[in-house]
């Protein structure tokens, strides 16, 4: 209860002296009859982020101390920590301490995130010293009533956007419950308590004050891109996985691949997801766009940006070829992936995901045949074999149909032209326009861009 022998206790009364300074305050606790009774209870009164509950490292008393520290003296003392008593999985003893609220009145600066098993992980190796003085308790947190500990324990949240309350759930950390079999034992040595550290010490700041080196989300996307504007509004795109719904970028069921749109009618093939076989849909994509990617022909559209606008120019698709593909999505949607896996009815995430996978086959093809963006890239055989036969006319809607002037443009953007075909000759077939495998062109080797070169994000600077 004491933290050092600069503290005594005589007649019911705790003393702190250092030098001619002195203070004194009775040893009972504040009784809790606010909380008796209660099927929840939320983190109101003032409490002392510490490093560590087991050791923590305290304030001594002083003059001009924060007003919360001289009225609530028992802030000074050491914490209460309960013991875990439920966590042995296989048989082991662990160091987690109970997340309660009766006489507790210290919190650690960061929970631990893992099961604290003897001999694998100690408390000191994931204690992160709070930056400050902090008196509150973060408001998010909810304690429920458990009977079996005779306490209120804290809660895991329910998501953000239910109005309702899910069945309670204590929190436990990662293998709290888990036996330790290999399985569990190659977790352990995995873990890198000093990279959790670090991440957990830069948490404890707002995204706001994160430093461009370390930032763990690389930047906050483009304020004019779909992403920006949907996470402008919150502290960045960290917030999102806890503000919006977990939803896996190939459960959804009617997948629009604007990758997959071709200039000529601006429609937009429609993938119908087997959930037996959830992950096809980048099977399709990957043979879909094998001319793009392996034989560099044609231009894609960015999934994500889908169309480039401005304030002094016209809103038009966004049309990539493999080599301009890679450096856009290396300068603008680097930060992006953390939003793979929040669901966006505009299906961002899943585009995000696909986007992403785009920029995987790029980089894979980014050393085979010579790019012709006036190429084709998207194969039709590949879509009939996927069984990609509905499309839908969001683009068409939003943009209009291609005019001839918007072909010619296409054509003129690259100063060449393709060869003709008489109309009876119809379109040529998209897979006969991918050449056969050729040894390496030396000379576009690399597309004008070393190997492993990665542009800095451009919006990723520390808000000022």
């Amino acid at each position: 209860m004491l933290p050092s022998d600069k503290w005594c206790i005589e007649e019911g009364l705790v003393h702190f002296q250092e030098g001619d300074s002195k203070i004194s305050f009775p040893k009972t606790l504040p009784e809790e009859k606010v909380y008796k009774g209660k099927e929840f209870v939320f983190p109101m009164r003032p409490s002392l982020m510490v490093d560590s509950l087991e050791r923590a490292t305290l304030p001594e008393p002083a003059q001009g101390d924060h007003p919360t520290l001289l009225t609530n003296h028992w802030l000074y003392l050491k914490p209460r920590a309960k013991r875990c008593p439920h966590h042995a999985g296989g048989g082991l003893e662990c160091s987690c301490t109970l997340q309660g609220v009766s006489g507790q009145y210290h919190r650690g600066a960061v929970l631990n995130d893992t099961c604290l098993k003897k001999d694998y992980i100690t408390p000191p190796d994931v204690a992160v010293a709070p930056k400050g003085l902090l008196l509150q308790e973060n408001a998010g947190r909810y304690y429920q009533w458990n009977e079996e500990a005779g306490d209120h324990l804290l809660g895991v949240p329910t998501p953000f956007l239910i109005g309702g309350q899910w069945p309670g759930l204590p929190y436990e950390p990662a293998m709290a419950q888990g036996q330790m079999d290999d399985r569990t034992r190659l977790y352990y040595t995995l873990y890198s308590p000093e990279r959790f550290r670090e991440v957990a010490s830069i948490y404890l700041n707002p995204p706001s004050e994160w430093d461009e080196g370390s930032n763990p989300v690389f930047g906050e996307p483009s304020p004019q891109g779909e992403l920006g504007q949907v996470a402008r509004t919150l502290y960045g795109v960290e917030t999102l996985a806890r503000t919006g719904f977990c939803a896996h970028p190939c459960a959804e069921p009617r997948i629009l691949l604007f990758c997959a749109v071709m200039k000529e009618d601006r429609m937009v093939p429609v993938y119908h997801t087997d959930r037996s076989a959830p992950l096809r849909v980048e099977a399709a994509v990957t043979e879909i766009l094998r001319p793009w990617h392996e034989g560099g022909l044609g231009q894609i559209l960015c999934s994500v940006c889908i169309v480039q606008t401005g304030p002094h120019m016209p809103t038009q698709l966004m049309w990539l070829s493999r080599s301009e593909y890679m450096l856009h999505w290396e300068a603008e949607h680097a930060s992006s992936m953390v939003a793979s896996n929040v669901f966006s009815a505009s299906q961002l995430h899943v585009r995000i995901h696909l986007g992403h996978l785009a920029y995987i086959l790029a980089l894979a093809g980014r050393l085979n045949n010579k790019e012709n963006p006036l190429g084709v890239a998207v194969s039709t055989l590949a879509m009939e074999r996927f069984h990609i036969i509905m499309h839908d006319e969001v683009l068409k809607d939003f943009l209009g149909p291609a005019s001839d002037e918007d072909l010619e443009q296409m054509f003129n953007d690259h100063d060449i032209r393709p060869a003709s075909n008489s109309a009876a000759e119809g379109p040529a077939s998209m897979d006969a326009l991918l050449p056969a495998p050729e040894g390496m062109d030396e000379q576009n080797s690399e597309q004008n861009t070393p190997a492993g070169k990665f542009l800095p994000p451009k919006n990723n600077k520390k808000k000022k």
